[in-house]
């Protein structure tokens, strides 16, 4: 596994941002520039009294961190579950392949297969808890299939038939 190197909060955001991202980042995060290169730099510590940055919204998230942590660790695993949800999503994203149109289709009718499963379940009177579960696996496997699609409609990826781009 590749080691990581652990940077501070401002670092993140420092190395993090390109050279000229700092307005586009800046009108992102609906925050003045002057914010961002606040946010860029060391924040004024004991350890450090002549920084001039201010505490970043990551290091916030890590104070919110560690206080689940001593007062709530379920909500500190709710908390990391949910970031590493983001970065999964994204690279699933990122790795997604072509589909032929038997593929597609193939996917589309279980997609559709697994939601009458749901609402089966639901009108049998399935405790809750199973009914989420089956809903949120739906979802996710429609977000992937429309994640698909967007890609062919935007050119990215095509769908193929059988082995030629249509």
């Amino acid at each position: 596994m590749k080691e990581t190197i652990e940077l501070e909060p401002h670092e993140i955001i420092e190395k993090g941002v390109g050279k000229h991202e700092g307005d586009e980042f800046a009108e992102f995060n609906n925050i003045s520039r002057s914010s961002y290169e606040k946010w860029s730099r060391r924040p004024c510590s004991d350890e450090s009294p002549s920084s001039t940055g201010l505490i970043n919204p990551i290091k916030r998230m890590d104070r919110i961190f560690d206080w689940f942590l001593l007062r709530n660790p379920s909500m500190a695993v709710a908390l990391v579950e949910r970031y590493l949800r983001k970065l999964r999503r994204f690279r699933e994203r990122q790795n997604v392949e072509p589909l032929t149109q038997c593929e597609y289709r193939a996917r589309l009718a279980k997609v559709i297969a697994e939601n009458t499963d749901v609402v089966t379940a639901l009108v049998s009177g399935a405790p809750l808890s199973v009914v989420q579960k089956e809903m949120s696996e739906y979802q996710q496997e429609l977000d992937q299939l429309m994640v698909r699609l967007e890609h062919c409609e935007k050119g990215k990826l095509g769908l193929t038939n059988e082995g030629r781009e249509l």
